[in-house]
C-alpha cells in the first residue's frame, strides 16, 4: 500500500485548457488549501491534506484509508467557497482524480453541489457524482459534471467526500476548475502505459492517447498531431465527440526515451488544447537500474549482468513480516554463493517511502546483501516487475538469468511471492539459482562445507548449523566487532548436519561473526544480535 511515483518518466499534467472559458473557480493547491474547508465526520484525526509526490503535477489534495500500517475508514469533506451563477449559461465542474498505489486502488468518492455549505444539505443534493477509482495506469483522469442546474444561483458551493472504503491507500484530487465553457476545448492524455513506460518483449511499443472534450457543443473533423525530434505527424478524427466523451489516437514507437509534443487542432485549424509535452519510454522486459546503496556503494544492474552474473532483486518493506523471515535466508543463500563475487548477486529493494538508509541499515534481520532506501526508481522497478509476476504484495522476488550480450533482453527465469519458512522458499530459490547457472553448484562443492546461523538477527538463543561432507575435527570461534574472543568452540563431527546451541544469553548487543575452521578453511557468518 505504498505510494507509486514518477514510473521512468514523466507526463505533464495541466488544467483542461480552458480558451473559451468564464472561470469560477480554479484550484492546484499550490497555495494551500486555506480556501477550503474540511470535515472529519468519521473523528479519526485525519482528514484531507496537501501532498507533493515531486512529479509534475505537484501539490494536490489527498484523501487516507491507510496511513503507516493504520486501516482508516475515512469519512472526509473538502468544501469550496461560495461560487455566484447569476451570469452563466453552461456552467461545468473538472476535476482530476487518481488513487495513489495502483495496487491497492478502490478509493470511493462522492462529488455533491449545492446551494449551501451544510454537509446534510449537500448529502440529500439532486447533482451529485460518485465512483471508485479503480486503476487509472497511474494517470490522473480528467472528470466533468454538469451544473447548469444552478444557473441563476447567487451562492453555489461543491464538496468532495471520500468515504464508504477502507483498507486502500490514497486518493488524489487535483486541478479543480468551474467554469461557464463556451467554444471547443479538449484535454489530451495517455492511456496506454503505466508511467508512460511500455514493456517490449519485440523492441516496438503503441502508446495511445485520449482527446477529452471540455467544450459547449458537438466535436468533429478535429486533428491530433505529435511531434518528435521535429518531425510532426497529423491524424485526423474518424468519430465525432461531446462534452467528457473521448476519442483515441495511437502511433508506435522502439526501444528507447523520446520527448514528445502533443496538441489538438479543430475543423478550423483552431489550436483547442494546450500544447503537452510527454516524456515517453519502450523499455526492454528487464530494465537497467543504477542506485546507491545504503553504505555508498553504487550498482549498476546491466554492469552485474555483463559479467554473467544471476541476479535476485529482493523487493521488501520495513515492515513486512514475511520478509523478516525471509531476508535471513535468502542473505545465507548469497553468502554460499560468494557475497555477490562469484556469479550470483542479490539486492533488496524497499517499496515504503519513509526506508531511508538508516532504516535499512537498522533493520536487524541478518541480511547484509546490498540494499536500497526508497527512490522512484526502486519502487517503480516493483511496479514493472508486479505487473509482469506479481500479485500486489511483498516480499517479491526476481531471478534474472543473465544474458550478457544483451543485458536488457535477459530471462526471468523465476519469480516469487511471499515466503514459506522452514527451508521450502528458500529451497526453491536455491534450485532456480542453480537451473540458471549450475556452475555455481562447482563452485559450492569446491568446499564442500556449509555453516547457516539462526535466528539471525536474535534476541535470545542462537544455533548454528553445520553441513560437513566428512568426519572431521570442527574449530569454531565467535568474535565481537572490537576483534575479542567471547567463545571457542572444537569437536569431531561426523558428517551431515548438525545443530550447535552457543551461549548468546552472556553477551551483549551488537554484531558478532561466526568463523567456522576446516581443514584450514574458513568460513564466516554475521550474527546480530538484539535484547
Amino acid at each position: 500500500m505504498k505510494k507509486l511515483l514518477n514510473y521512468f518518466s514523466i507526463i505533464l499534467l495541466i488544467s483542461p485548457p480552458m480558451l473559451n472559458s468564464q472561470t469560477l473557480l480554479s484550484e492546484n493547491f499550490e497555495q494551500g488549501m486555506d480556501a477550503w474547508t474540511t470535515v472529519d465526520s468519521d473523528g479519526d484525526g485525519n482528514t484531507w491534506l496537501v501532498a507533493n509526490y515531486a512529479d509534475d503535477q505537484s501539490n494536490v489534495i489527498i484523501s487516507q484509508s491507510w496511513t503507516e500500517g493504520v486501516v482508516l475508514t475515512p469519512d472526509n469533506w473538502l468544501i469550496s467557497e461560495s461560487m455566484d451563477f447569476s451570469n452563466v449559461s453552461n456552467p461545468n465542474l473538472f476535476w482530476k482524480v487518481k488513487a495513489q498505489d495502483p495496487l491497492w486502488a478502490d478509493e470511493n468518492y462522492t462529488v455533491y453541489v449545492s446551494t449551501s455549505s451544510d454537509i446534510n444539505t449537500l448529502e440529500s443534493s439532486e447533482i451529485s457524482f460518485n465512483e471508485v477509482i479503480g486503476v487509472s495506469n497511474g494517470e490522473y483522469m480528467n472528470r466533468v459534471l454538469d451544473l447548469s442546474s444552478f444557473v441563476g444561483e447567487a451562492s453555489v458551493f461543491v464538496a468532495f467526500r471520500h468515504h464508504d472504503v477502507t483498507d486502500m491507500f490514497n486518493m488524489n484530487i487535483d486541478e479543480i476548475i468551474v467554469a461557464d465553457v463556451v467554444g471547443d476545448n479538449v484535454d489530451v492524455s495517455i492511456s496506454s502505459s503505466v508511467y508512460n513506460t511500455i514493456t517490449s518483449p519485440n523492441s516496438s511499443a503503441q502508446f495511445t492517447f485520449d482527446v477529452t472534450s471540455f467544450g459547449a457543443g458537438q466535436l468533429s473533423d478535429f486533428v491530433f498531431e505529435y511531434t518528435i525530434d521535429g518531425q510532426t505527424t497529423s491524424l485526423s478524427s474518424s468519430s465525432s465527440i461531446e462534452l467528457g466523451e473521448s476519442s483515441s489516437f495511437s502511433f508506435d514507437l522502439t526501444l528507447g526515451d523520446y520527448s514528445v509534443s502533443v496538441q489538438v487542432l479543430n475543423s478550423t485549424g483552431e489550436l483547442i488544447s494546450e500544447t503537452m509535452d510527454f516524456s515517453l519510454s519502450v523499455v526492454p522486459p528487464v530494465p537497467n537500474f543504477s542506485l546507491t546503496d545504503t553504505y555508498g556503494n553504487q550498482h549498476d544492474l546491466y554492469e552485474t549482468i555483463e559479467k554473467g552474473d544471476v541476479v535476485l532483486l529482493d523487493f521488501m518493506a520495513s515492515w513486512c513480516e514475511p520478509c523478516l523471515t525471509s531476508t535471513p535466508e535468502i542473505n545465507s543463500l548469497w553468502e554460499d554463493y560468494g557475497e555477490g563475487q562469484s556469479g550470483f548477486q542479490t539486492y533488496a529493494i524497499t517499496t515504503e517511502s519513509s526506508d531511508n538508509n538508516s532504516v535499512m541499515n537498522n533493520l536487524g534481520w541478518g541480511g547484509f546483501y546490498p540494499k536500497f532506501s526508497f527512490s522512484n526508481q526502486g519502487y517503480n522497478l516493483y511496479a514493472h516487475y508486479n505487473t509482469l509476476f506479481g500479485s500486489g504484495g511483498i516480499p517479491l522476488f526476481v531471478l534474472i538469468c543473465p544474458d550478457v550480450d544483451n543485458p536488457g533482453f535477459s530471462d526471468v527465469t523465476f519469480s516469487l511471492v511471499g515466503w514459506a519458512d522452514g527451508g521450502q522458499s528458500q529451497n526453491d530459490v536455491d534450485n532456480a539459482i542453480l537451473a540458471c547457472d549450475p556452475s555455481l553448484d562447482i563452485q559450492l562443492e569446491t568446499s564442500g562445507e556449509s555453516l547457516m546461523v539462526y535466528p539471525n538477527p536474535s534476541a535470545s538463543d542462537v544455533f548454528i548449523q553445520i553441513d560437513i561432507i566428512e568426519a572431521k575435527e570442527v574449530n569454531i570461534e565467535v568474535v565481537n566487532i572490537l576483534g575479542d574472543v567471547v567463545h571457542i568452540y572444537s569437536q569431531r563431527h561426523n558428517p551431515g548436519l548438525t545443530d550447535i546451541q552457543l551461549p548468546s544469553e552472556k553477551w551483549s548487543n551488537g554484531i558478532y561473526y561466526i568463523n567456522m575452521l576446516i581443514n584450514n578453511e574458513r568460513i564466516s557468518r554475521k550474527l546480530e544480535i538484539i535484547k
